[in-house]
């Protein structure tokens, strides 16, 4: 009898034990996930087939499945401590980090997610969440965010008021129709093209360095705040007049396809390049600009085009009605049928 009572004591304690170490192993029903967590050894470190709780509790790293099929990304709960996930270019339509409470880096562009769940995440310094399909973001309670790119989505609507510490923000190729960054006052990097705007306040924006704000609806810009401005692309507004004396910073300005019937870059010295073409400009003076390397004002209604000074390499200045353009030295200008019309040479000296 007592070897009995042993024997159904030890039976009791093998099961129990074995219903504990199951107990132990997280669920990743995704095998492609699961696959790559069995293989990374700083995880899974007994080199089993499972990946216990244990083992995604002790881990402090970084976790970087991308471009890996993953459909579902359950498990990753487990993983209290991660402090950064790369998950980009898989299949996934949800993504539940509540758990995750420790992140300060996540990556999740371009996979079908609808909905993406911020509000627990107050460390969170980066977003890329680019390529999705979610019509809202809610980003109020992560106040550390410096870089978030939210391009390629689905948002009517985007409230940054809370994110005073920005300097990276590109939403561009959504549907937004207005655009509030007054309080973002850290702002170096802006991106907001490709939407429906008609106007864009940057008076709050005086750190501002790039500035992407093609394919909208502009009939206005001031940059006049704008010192540190080194790169400006407003291309495809309807923009009729663009001041830009007080950028004396620019070197790189894109504003083809608007309505400008005059433009003058005396100022911004250290322009390095411009494409200024579909527009209605008359007359070009690039004389003060000796840093500029490449120039592209074709298809305008140019008369005068000064060339003097600089060092272009590169030029396009076909479809005008130029017969002269004025260069230091026209022996070492090479008057190519691909860059101006036939009707147009170089010379030292065009008639007024």
């Amino acid at each position: 009898m007592k070897k009995l009572n042993f024997l159904l004591l030890l039976a009791l304690f093998f099961c129990f034990n074995s219903i504990d170490l199951n107990a132990q192993n997280v669920n990743i029903p995704d095998a492609n996930f699961k696959t790559f967590l069995i293989g990374n050894e700083t995880i899974n470190t007994n080199g089993d087939e499972e990946i216990q709780e244990s083992e995604a509790v002790a881990f402090i790293g970084g976790i970087r499945c991308l471009d890996l099929a993953i459909k579902d990304l359950t498990g990753i709960e487990a993983f209290p401590n991660i402090t950064s996930l790369y998950c980009s270019k898989n299949e996934l339509t949800s993504l539940d980090l509540s758990q995750n409470i420790k992140l300060k880096k996540l990556y999740c562009a371009s996979n079908s997610l609808k909905n993406l769940d911020l509000l627990k995440l107050v460390h969170l310094e980066i977003l890329a969440c680019y390529e999705n399909d979610l019509s809202s973001l809610d980003v109020s309670q992560n106040t550390k965010l410096r870089q978030l790119s939210c391009s390629a989505t689905q948002l009517a609507d985007l409230d940054v008021s809370q994110n005073i510490n920005l300097k990276t923000f590109d939403c561009n190729g959504n549907q937004l129709t207005t655009l509030d960054v007054s309080k973002n006052v850290n702002l170096e990097r802006l991106g907001c093209s490709e939407n429906e705007l008609t106007s864009v306040d940057l008076s709050n924006n005086l750190k501002l360095k790039y500035f992407e704000c093609y394919d909208n609806k502009l009939t206005d810009l001031d940059l006049s705040k704008q010192l540190n401005l080194k790169s400006l692309s407003c291309d495809g507004n309807e923009l009729t007049t663009l001041e830009l004396s007080q950028n004396v910073n620019l070197k790189s300005l894109d504003c083809y396809m608007n309505e400008l019937t005059s433009l003058d870059v005396s100022k911004n010295i250290a322009l390095e390049e411009i494409d200024c073409s579909i527009n209605a400009l008359t007359s070009l003076d690039f004389s003060n600009n000796v840093n500029l390397e490449r120039v592209d004002c074709s298809d305008n209604q140019l008369v005068r085009l000064n060339m003097k000074h600089t060092n272009v390499e590169e030029l396009s200045a076909k479809k005008n009605k130029l017969t002269c353009i004025e260069v230091d030295d026209p022996a070492k200008t090479k008057e190519n049928e691909n860059v101006i019309d036939g009707t147009a040479s170089f010379s030292t000296s065009c008639p007024k």
